[in-house]
């Protein structure tokens, strides 16, 4: 009975960590360097392989025989650092409003089950390519088009958080 209620604790675990994965996407494409993120989510994820396998070294007998145990150890450690590394960024830092070059904002329009003809369609979000320095980044956003009259090469001001690891991220929802 407490074997089968742990796998039952385990698995909804399992579900409740993809739900906040997926809540996690538009931050992931929301953010400015997210090479570093992932670069961090990976050195954590070796971190704490290595820290399992140091905590219950006296309890590994044969690799061969749990192998099953340290696949599975090794891709949820790589699968959900990115969560853990962002969920981290974000819980602290400051938000501030920085200069960036506009050069479109446009609507797009998606639907599961396609678009009813003759209705007016709704837009889904919007998308917003700017330039900061010498980098291009398109952020998506869902509520309004902030910059309707902008033109491009005008200068914008986007609300950009640098979270707790130095990797920032724009905030418009």
């Amino acid at each position: 009975m407490k074997t089968r209620l742990l796998a039952i604790g385990i698995v909804g675990l399992f579900f409740f960590l993809i739900y906040l994965y997926v809540r996690e996407f538009p931050v992931f494409s929301n953010t400015l360097n997210i090479q570093a993120l992932w670069l961090y989510a990976a050195l954590t994820g070796c971190v704490i392989l290595v820290l399992v396998y140091f905590i219950f070294n006296h309890r590994i007998r044969f690799i061969k025989q749990q192998r099953p145990e340290w696949v599975a150890l090794i891709v949820c450690s790589f699968l959900f650092s990115p969560l853990w590394v962002s969920l981290l960024n974000r819980s602290i830092g400051e938000t501030k409003y920085e200069s960036f070059e506009f050069i479109r904002e446009e609507a797009y329009f998606a639907s599961g089950y396609g678009f009813i003809k003759g209705e007016p369609m709704k837009p889904t979000g919007y998308r917003l390519q700017v330039k900061y320095g010498d980098k291009t980044y398109q952020f998506k956003y869902k509520s309004q088009a902030y910059y309707p009259l902008s033109k491009r090469g005008d200068s914008i001001l986007l609300p950009i958080k640098h979270g707790l690891l130095g990797i920032q991220i724009m905030k418009l929802k």
